[in-house]
């Protein structure tokens, strides 16, 4: 999602697009690329490039793009700067809805006794009231509680962002799919829009896959929920 938003941004920045008001001029018309008419029948100059009709979609992206992210970073990776800022909220839930901590059955044996093996718990500590938390070691695991299912989460959170960055291109990419008015974008351009709505399907694709094989409904649900909530918090 990123890659596509700033290799987005940088095209429509470095090559940009014009309105397309008219129908698209004919080869056999050598000043047809540079002279358009108006209401009243008279011909002009066109300038091209003279105004950008996605710079103030970019401008509306690139907000949406910076909470978007600041919305994924407290849901799922609020513990990255530091232990001051606290666990994520999806980690709360998982905490607050009763899971508990499976020590590692790869790094350490959990029948051993304390005398011989018993550092198999070494990896985790008390959460201060008599469970123990996963702190990241290999084979932990969450057992119980309600983990919010991350790969809904995402599918739908980045799926939405790239569906609003192609939206004003829609009748562009599909003229027989979509009305509206099209824009004149450059072949570079294009391209990453086309990318993004593959990358779009793919997502949606996943998600099916999620919801087949993956995470309880209720997780699921919830991962759909907080997807959406993204996408409309991140938009006001």
């Amino acid at each position: 999602m990123t890659g596509l938003f700033l290799a987005f941004a940088g095209a429509v920045v470095l090559l940009p697009a014009t309105p397309s008001r008219t129908p698209e001029p004919s080869s056999s018309s050598p000043a047809s690329n540079t002279r358009t008419t108006d209401r009243n029948g008279s011909t002009t100059a066109a300038k091209p490039f003279a105004a950008n009709p996605l710079m103030p979609h970019l401008l509306s992206l690139t907000r949406r793009y910076l909470l978007a992210s600041l919305y994924w970073f407290y849901l799922t990776q609020a513990t990255w700067f530091g232990l001051r800022l606290g666990p994520s909220i999806t980690h709360r839930i998982l905490r607050s809805s009763g899971a508990v901590c499976v020590p590692s059955a790869i790094a350490h044996d959990p029948l051993a006794p304390p005398a011989s093996g018993g550092a198999n718990i070494k990896s985790m500590h008390h959460d201060g009231g008599g469970g123990l938390v996963c702190t990241g070691a290999k084979g932990e695991y969450w057992r119980g509680g309600h983990d919010v299912s991350g790969h809904a989460f995402m599918m739908v959170h980045c799926s939405l962002f790239l569906f609003e960055l192609v939206l004003p291109l829609l009748p562009t990419l599909f003229p027989a799919l979509f009305v509206g008015p099209k824009i004149r974008v450059h072949p570079a351009v294009r391209a990453i829009a086309y990318a993004a709505v593959g990358m779009i399907a793919l997502s949606w694709w996943m998600l099916l896959m999620t919801n087949l094989f993956f995470h309880s409904p209720t997780e699921k649900l919830s991962g759909f929920g907080f997807g959406l909530m993204g996408w409309f918090l991140s938009g006001l």
